[in-house]
């Protein structure tokens, strides 16, 4: 089973509150034609395993049971272009605790390689792919500022 197919079977295990039925945090898949309009709007090309994931569920509903939430595209609405990173865009895809940290996916525009970030300043994993194995097994794998204290 692929890294996104797992983050997306934990996403369907998730429960908060049985009174409200809900039983996961996972939401309609994005379609090919959704992610190529992403693409081509941002002028990026998006990684294999982002566009598998975003196919099974575009983001999450809801924080999961890691307070981390998976921004759907349409929430993606900024990309940022860094002077002193001239050859990347960067986009936030997720946050933990309600932006307390963002994690960014930095796209090399002239490569498409991609890495990803925690607020832009400290690199999490070489690749997206990386990202999604290491969040399948831990989500909490970069131990974000305040929660180790919990």
């Amino acid at each position: 089973m692929s890294s996104a197919a797992q983050v997306y079977e934990a996403w369907l295990a998730v429960v908060y509150d049985e009174d409200e039925g809900l039983t996961g945090v996972q939401t309609e898949g994005a379609t090919d034609e959704e992610l190529g309009a992403f693409e081509k709007h941002f002028a990026v090309k998006l990684p294999a395993s982002f566009r598998e994931l975003y196919r099974l569920s575009n983001g999450t509903t809801d924080v999961d049971g890691h307070e981390q939430i998976f921004w759907p595209l349409s929430a993606m609405k900024n990309a940022y272009l860094d002077p002193g990173d001239p050859n990347a865009t960067w986009l936030g895809f997720a946050d933990f605790r309600l932006q307390a940290a963002t994690l960014y996916l930095r796209i090399d525009r002239a490569t498409a390689a991609t890495s990803v970030w925690l607020d832009r300043k400290e690199p999490l994993t070489a690749t997206f792919d990386d990202y999604l194995t290491c969040y399948a097994e831990a989500p909490l794998f970069w131990t974000p500022s305040g929660a180790e204290d919990e």
